[in-house]
């Protein structure tokens, strides 16, 4: 029988050869993973990220509770555009507003079960930008930029807030689907005048894993409205005139508009009843509150006419989620919205205003919208090094499509 020592140095020897083993097969792994997202880049077509706008129903955010406030509101996200591959894509929460001034808004995003995101409650100001459209403002003292803050190291995941103030933590969900688009770019997209390292950001949602635009023309088939396309880079992201009722090339005139389930019982709202009643829908007399309405208590998806020059705010920095580790129907819940560009004369109605159709207002206050924007997932140095000797190798799509038949075997 073999002595104690030798059973020790042969017990040694096994474990070593065994962490060799699983070393190389997580290397193989890694370099699978680089060499099947190459083969995705290669392919035809581009999948659409999320594509439905919701209107925020600032009466019940910004008035008293005597005309009709409510101390905020829950939009609640289109969930059949975040299904499959897309709800384990890191996805981040973006504002459109028809006004160029400062904006303060307070939210977050609820699950289903009222378990808030790892990001808690956020508090971000909108910048102000210049317009061309309200030149009145322009020759006005611009308001300071809020600034680009310096590139943060990843951090750990956090734990998860409920709604009640517990704390719950919540692991990150395995298993995805194979991916249908672009994952795990080596490089992101920068936009001219931002610091070269404004362009990968992380949050706790995300386990600290970089996301970002991957090429110039995803950013600019959003920004159409800014020059070149571009946004300017902010403290919280990026901020620009959007290519929503923008006529530049490549602007958006019409816009999907989805509205949550309680919606289509009735508008409920003066602010949003004289909004929609005062828009125009795609194949439709009116949006609301007439006989040939698209939203007639029924339909939950209108093309809404964008007849306004819109700007966009992408909550970049710690505010990236995956849809996916948060139960359905998700919602973005909106606390407070604070600007001059929002006058509540504008949009609340008048005291002792009981119904949505009491008064018809003067003045077409602005808008809010919030929407979510698909990122791409940003490779760490191990894997553009994989994708750097793939390339450098000179091997062609035919050996992706080994790789991939050998991943699906």
């Amino acid at each position: 029988s073999l002595g104690s020592s030798t059973k020790a140095r042969f017990g040694s020897v096994l474990i070593a050869t065994q962490l060799r083993s699983q070393a190389s097969m997580a290397a193989q792994s890694a370099q699978c993973r680089a060499l099947f997202m190459l083969f995705l880049l290669a392919s035809p077509g581009q999948v659409l990220g999320y594509q439905s706008l919701h209107m925020v129903d600032l009466q019940k955010v910004m008035c008293p509770a005597d005309r009709g406030g409510t101390g905020g509101v829950n939009v609640e996200l289109n969930m059949a555009e975040l299904t499959g591959a897309a709800s384990y894509k890191p996805h981040i929460v973006t504002f459109l507003r028809s006004t160029n001034l400062l904006t303060t808004v307070k939210f977050s995003v609820v699950s289903g079960t009222g378990t808030m995101w790892k990001e808690g409650v956020k508090t971000v100001t909108l910048d102000y930008l210049a317009s061309r459209r309200l030149s009145t403002f322009d020759n006005e003292e611009r308001p300071s930029p809020s600034p680009v803050p310096a590139p943060t190291t990843p951090r750990r995941r956090g734990s998860t807030t409920s709604s009640s103030g517990a704390t719950l933590t919540t692991p990150r969900r395995r298993g995805a689907p194979a991916p249908t688009g672009p994952r795990r770019r080596t490089t992101a997209a920068t936009p001219p005048g931002a610091p070269a390292t404004h362009n990968k950001f992380s949050s706790t949602s995300t386990g600290g894993t970089g996301y970002g635009y991957i090429n110039n023309q995803q950013m600019q088939n959003s920004y159409a409205g800014s020059p070149g396309g571009y946004p300017k880079p902010t403290g919280y992201g990026y901020s620009g005139a959007s290519s929503y009722g923008s006529s530049n090339t490549g602007g958006k005139s019409n816009a999907l508009m989805y509205a949550g389930a309680g919606f289509v019982a009735g508008v409920g709202s003066y602010y949003l009843y004289n909004r929609l009643t005062r828009s125009t829908c795609l194949g439709y007399s009116c949006c609301s509150g007439c006989s040939n309405s698209c939203y007639n208590g029924q339909r939950q998806n209108c093309n809404e006419q964008m007849n306004k020059q819109y700007y966009q705010d992408d909550i970049m920095q710690d505010g990236g989620f995956y849809p996916n580790e948060l139960s359905p129907p998700l919602k973005v819940r909106i606390t407070e919205v604070i600007g001059t560009g929002y006058v509540l004369d504008d949009i609340c109605p008048p005291v002792g205003c009981n119904s949505e159709d009491c008064a018809v207002p003067t003045v077409e206050p602005n808008d809010l919208f919030v929407t979510l924007t698909e990122m791409n997932e940003l490779s760490d140095d191990t894997l553009s090094a994989v994708s750097s000797a793939f390339f450098i190798s000179g091997s062609s799509i035919v050996a992706g499509s080994a790789m991939v038949q050998l991943l699906l075997n």
